[in-house]
């Protein structure tokens, strides 16, 4: 974005595209996760939730109003001591969402273990790893 856009709130058109594509990114990344690893609708879900940073509207680098999330905002480093809030604020390249997300649901959604499935399914198919490398913005870790 420009500087002068720099943590301002994106123009209504943009915010739109910006929440269009976070969504179809969303759901694309989740299909993918679980064509290799079937059955694992939930985990998936759930894992490409918390690789692409979509909380409360929020994904990837901008917030539901389009502003930029940290650490591109302020470069201000992830605390794990933050509120709960803060730390879902954030896209870092560290998949934090993952444990971020966890404690928000209270304990229930999939297991830490459910998760590893849809994982090792694409670390194992190095074909559909390559061709989601592919898509994927540069900013997703």
């Amino acid at each position: 974005p420009a500087s002068g856009l720099r943590g301002a709130a994106l123009p209504n058109p943009a915010l739109r595209r910006h929440a269009a594509l976070s969504s179809l990114l969303r759901s694309e990344l989740a299909a993918a996760l679980e064509r290799v690893a079937p059955g694992t609708a939930a985990a998936s879900a759930a894992l490409a939730a918390a690789l692409a940073g979509c909380v409360d509207g929020a994904c990837l680098l901008r917030n539901a109003d389009g502003s930029l999330r940290e650490p591109e905002l302020r470069h201000n480093p992830y605390d794990p001591r933050a509120p709960l809030a803060s730390r879902l604020g954030r896209c870092d390249d560290e998949p934090w969402h993952l444990w971020d997300l966890a404690e928000k649901r209270g304990g229930s959604g999939p297991s830490p273990a459910a998760l590893l499935r849809p994982l090792k399914g694409l670390c194992a198919d190095a074909h559909a790893l390559e061709r989601l490398r592919g898509v994927l913005p540069p900013v997703l870790p």
